[in-house]
């Protein structure tokens, strides 16, 4: 079982557009579990259940009363993971990303969703090192100089 979640996410990266990716995110079942629980704990551990101290009530009571909350937070660190696992890749250059499809979270069960991103354009530059310009040169007369001064001398003087 790995130590973080983002190595247990399962990355597909395929083409959809001239600067899109897709990106397709799977969670296998024994980690979605794993965190589920870490999720459930924490919450119990924090949660006011009537009739139960803090910390005591049951795990199916806690499962129960704040499934929204813990399948919120399951949906936050599951993309957390696999954004931390999209920017480890260092070839893409991605500039944003936006959810396409997002399943729903079911205990024991594997979990996958699709994210769309966008990345910077490539760009080849060419042999730009060799590329001739030429810049004119304007000659400045003395005449032009001296009622350039002139002016600054009436202006300051």
């Amino acid at each position: 079982m790995a130590k973080k979640l983002s190595d247990a996410v399962v990355l597909e990266i395929k083409d959809s557009g001239i600067c899109t990716k897709e990106f397709a995110v799977k969670i296998d079942a024994d980690s979605a579990k794993s965190e589920q629980n870490k999720v459930v704990s924490y919450i119990a551990g924090v949660a006011s259940l009537p009739g139960f101290r803090p910390g005591k009530a049951p795990m199916g009571m806690v499962c129960k009363k704040y499934a929204a909350e813990i399948n919120e937070e399951l949906r936050n660190r599951f993309v957390g993971a696999a954004v931390e696992k999209i920017e480890a890749n260092e070839e893409l250059d991605l500039l944003s990303l936006r959810f396409k499809e997002f399943g729903e979270i079911k205990a024991g069960e594997e979990f996958s969703f699709t994210m769309e991103g966008v990345v910077a354009p490539e760009i080849d530059p060419g042999d730009y090192k060799n590329l001739k310009v030429d810049v004119p040169v304007d000659a400045v007369e003395d005449k032009a100089i001296e009622e350039r001064l002139d002016m600054y001398r009436a202006m300051y003087g």
